[in-house]
């Protein structure tokens, strides 16, 4: 660890950002970086201190012994396990350019213009909190050079006797020369760090890109790679592939070739590079959750999780229900028929929102939205929620039978019978092919289910659902009665707001994640 220590006091050295030099942190002396590298290692490794958390088990790495010594992944702060060890050279690595004060500054401005953001995350958001961490990524190239054979067309009009034809005519293309190059595609090389986040602060500028030097390390943290890059090359393969087919045709000559056909034909060789790019990173847990914050430390990109406050939430939404009540006394009047469909429109709206937002809380609680995770941990996946797919055929032949058999009891006209029969059983037989085929084809490896199971999803949209039916009921038996009328949209209105409060909740749930345990995956061996 001498190497990275100031040659003239002996203190800890940091790489200035922006800058080809580092600089000592008690002397204040500046040295540049190739003269500096001159001392270290030319080995394919360096030697750096390994912090293990003894919370979590998460690793990182840094070439600083005196650095802060709290986890940046459960905010704990705890000790940190240290030992000196010798890690793998990436091939790449962008220094960074934003200086931590300009990462916190971008953060505050950032807080400061999100109306409903907690006042806590303001406070979080202090220098020292942050943490630069250079996350490893794969860096894939996918590319094609060869030859093409197949059919061209060339599309002409021509004009007979004042009228106009359209002339087509088809070529053989062979050997038509075919070069495809998709270069930087960067991925997330770290199991630790999300890939919702990852991608995200992406893109980095391939011309900033440079060969790893370790005095780009000083001052610093550094992630390994655990995730092995053919996880991500058979999906971004047929990324690229989508790519090249949503092209214009290419034109040879005069004729035209589907770039469809191309990507079809045409076999992309891939090819992966091992990087180091820079992240600012900020971990502030809350209760028994955490949230993240990071920004791209070459281009300032900032992501974050941010909950919403309830009390700042509530007095937005009363200040806007005023507002809009007021213009609608004002410049429209509304009868008991069209605020009930208002209503429902609303309900419908809500049911949308809050099912979307429960599907993608599933997933981020899943990890399903998280490549490296999955592929670490694909058989304890497998093993946890595997049973999650079975009960969806059963539960919509319950619904379906039970919403029939209510609604036809509950009908006295022929015309409300009518509309039932003609709505639900469409509907309910959609749904049991769907469910029949949802259910069918099973195979192994990790299940990447897309929503949440039904029975999770319940309680929350029972609510706007009941809004829809009885205003749908109220609607249809056509009753002149106004007081029904109201009661039914005050009814919608209630659970309309009841789900706005749910929808609250889960997104607070969707953004405060669970506090990692990556012990089992890393360690054992201190």
């Amino acid at each position: 660890m001498l190497a990275f220590r100031c040659p003239h006091c002996g203190a800890d050295i940091s790489y200035e950002p922006g800058q080809e030099s580092v600089k000592c942190q008690y002397c204040e002396s500046v040295i540049n970086i190739e003269e500096y590298e001159n001392s270290l290692s030319k080995e394919g490794y360096y030697t750096t201190n390994e912090l293990s958390c003894t919370q979590c088990g998460a690793v990182i790495y840094s070439t600083d012994t005196t650095m802060a010594t709290f986890c940046s992944y459960c905010g704990s702060s705890v000790l940190l396990r240290n030992r000196i060890v010798k890690e793998k050279k990436p091939e790449y690595i962008i220094p960074f350019s934003v200086k931590k004060e300009k990462a916190a500054e971008i953060y505050k401005d950032r807080i400061d213009r999100i109306l409903l953001a907690p006042k806590w995350m303001d406070e979080e958001g202090k220098i020292e909190n942050f943490r630069g961490i250079y996350m490893p990524f794969h860096l894939l190239k996918y590319s094609a050079h060869g030859n093409y054979s197949g059919e061209g067309t060339e599309s002409t009009i021509i004009t007979e006797k004042k009228k106009k034809y359209d002339v087509v005519r088809k070529y053989a293309i062979t050997n038509a020369p075919v070069d495809i190059d998709y270069d930087f595609i960067p991925v997330d090389a770290s199991s630790s760090f999300p890939d919702s986040i990852s991608r995200a602060i992406c893109p980095y500028t391939k011309s900033k890109l440079k060969e790893f030097k370790e005095s780009y390390l000083a001052g610093f943290y550094a992630d390994s790679s655990d995730v092995p890059p053919e996880l991500y090359t058979e999906k971004y393969e047929a990324m690229v592939k989508r790519d090249i087919a949503s092209k214009s045709d290419v034109m040879v000559k005069k004729a035209a070739i589907s770039t469809a056909d191309i990507a079809n034909q045409v076999q992309l060789t891939a090819e992966s590079h091992s990087s180091l790019l820079p992240v600012w990173f900020l971990s502030y847990r809350n209760k028994k959750r955490i949230n993240y914050a990071a920004i791209n430390g070459e281009t300032g990109e900032l992501v974050a999780d941010v909950p919403i406050d309830f009390k700042k939430y509530l007095a937005v939404s009363l200040v806007i229900a005023a507002f809009f009540s007021i213009i609608l006394n004002i410049f429209f009047t509304i009868n008991p028929h069209k605020f009930l469909v208002l209503a429902t429109f609303v309900a419908f709206a809500a049911f949308c929102v809050a099912n979307s937002l429960l599907n993608d809380t599933y997933r981020r609680l899943m990890h399903y939205d998280d490549a490296g995770y999955l592929g670490r941990n694909a058989d304890k996946v497998k093993e946890k929620h595997y049973h999650k797919k079975k009960s969806h055929l059963f539960l919509w032949i319950f619904v379906f039978c039970t919403g029939f058999g209510v609604l036809t009891v509950l009908s006295e006209e022929f015309l409300w019978m009518s509309f039932a029969a003609v709505l639900y059983i469409p509907v309910g037989v959609i749904l049991l092919i769907v469910s029949v085929l949802r259910n069918q084809g099973r195979t192994g490896g990790v299940i990447r289910e897309k929503k949440a199971p039904f029975v999770r999803k319940l309680l929350t949209l029972i609510k706007p659902m009941l809004a829809m039916i009885l205003a749908l009921y109220v609607g249809y038996t056509e009753t002149v009665n106004d007081m029904v009328y109201y009661t039914a949209g005050i009814f919608s209105i209630i659970m309309i707001i009841l789900t706005a409060f749910d929808v609250v909740r889960i997104q607070n749930r969707f953004t405060m994640r669970d506090i990692p345990l990556f012990t089992e995956r890393r360690g054992g061996d201190m």
